[in-house]
């Protein structure tokens, strides 16, 4: 009995391993999967080809967002057929992306920067009529137009277009109701920049003051209250000084560059050290352009006095006005008034 037990044993076991040998092992071929299947699978180089092959519109922004090419979602949204029974959902998405891109603030590939792409998103969106009994779909709307708004405004700031800048704050105070606490401390942050640039420093210290009290957790607001508080009148500065719990006993804060301010100072002090009038004048004006109430501003405004007063003296010489000068003369007459009469 043992012996058969025994024998049984042997053979089942020959049995497997004569079977499993001639088992093939289990492959997929990536090819033969769903398509969702191989989108999930692909790298993402890949993915980026992909979408640059694909040829309906729609479907082109749609995968555009999914990756983050916030580019051409934008540029293909704005091919969907206007007769498109899904329009609504594709301006929401085409305005979702065009604030993502103008966020982000990249180089564009079109002739149209990021604003000018957003600032035409979000009159496009206005302008269509989305289905009024749908209490959802107006909401997404409004929201997301508020966002937009918001967004280009920063984006404005940013690049320092203060003309429309100004414009697009004055539409959004209408607006300003409907915004979040922390959105409205925004809309006044960026009104302060603005009265910053006209050089309206108490205007510009109540706006930053508002800001303050709506989101007064925003270290950037804060900075900006005591960097403006040395351009105004005494009375007005000791009034906000105590508010910020500051003695008014003691002297303003110096306004802190930020890292954009000194990046732009630097740049124009090695033209300063290889002695490049010229490129160093419209270095120092674009950083006073870009932070007229900035820690460095008045170290640049000196700076372009001090290379004009350096280029009278050479034109008195044998060769005449100088090149420089006249280029210097240029960028001076640029600048307000008011700044204009203190050089």
């Amino acid at each position: 009995m043992k012996t058969v037990r025994v024998l049984t044993a042997c053979l089942s076991l020959s049995a497997f391993f004569l079977l499993t040998g001639f088992v093939k092992p289990l492959t997929v071929n990536v090819e033969e999967l769903p398509r969702v299947d191989r989108w999930s699978t692909a790298s993402f180089a890949d993915l980026q080809k992909k979408v640059k092959t694909v040829k309906d519109p729609l479907t082109k922004a749609g995968m555009a967002d999914a990756l983050g090419d916030w580019e051409t979602c934008v540029v293909s949204a704005k091919k969907v057929s206007a007769k498109s029974s899904i329009r609504d959902w594709v301006l929401l998405m085409e305005l979702n992306c065009a604030r993502q891109l103008a966020e982000s603030d990249p180089k564009t590939k079109l002739g149209k920067t990021p604003g000018d792409l957003l600032a035409d998103s979000i009159r496009r969106t206005e302008a269509f009529s989305f289905d009024p009994y749908s209490k959802t779909l107006q909401d997404k709307k409004s929201q997301a137009l508020l966002a937009g708004k918001l967004a280009l405004c920063k984006w404005l700031d940013k690049h320092s277009s203060w003309k429309e800048l100004a414009n697009n704050l004055q539409k959004l105070f209408v607006e300003e109701n409907f915004l979040a606490k922390n959105d409205r401390a925004l809309l006044y942050y960026y009104s302060g920049d603005l009265m910053v640039a006209n050089r309206h420093w108490s205007d510009a210290l109540w706006q930053f003051e508002r800001a303050h009290d709506l989101n007064p957790d925003a270290s950037q607001i804060e900075s900006r209250v005591k960097g403006i508080l040395p351009l105004v009148p005494s009375s007005i500065r000791e009034q906000f000084s105590e508010k910020l719990g500051e003695a008014s006993e003691s002297p303003s804060p110096s306004p802190t560059p930020s890292n954009a301010e000194m990046d732009m100072a630097n740049e124009a002090d090695q033209f300063l050290t290889r002695s490049d009038s010229i490129a160093a004048v419209e270095s120092l004006s674009k950083l006073i352009k870009k932070f007229p109430g900035g820690a460095k501003s008045k170290w640049a405004q000196d700076k372009i006095f001090e290379l004009f007063a350096n280029e009278i003296e050479k034109s008195k010489g044998p060769d005449g006005v100088s090149v420089a000068k006249k280029r210097i003369e240029a960028e001076m007459q640029d600048f307000d008034s008011e700044r204009q009469g203190e050089w």
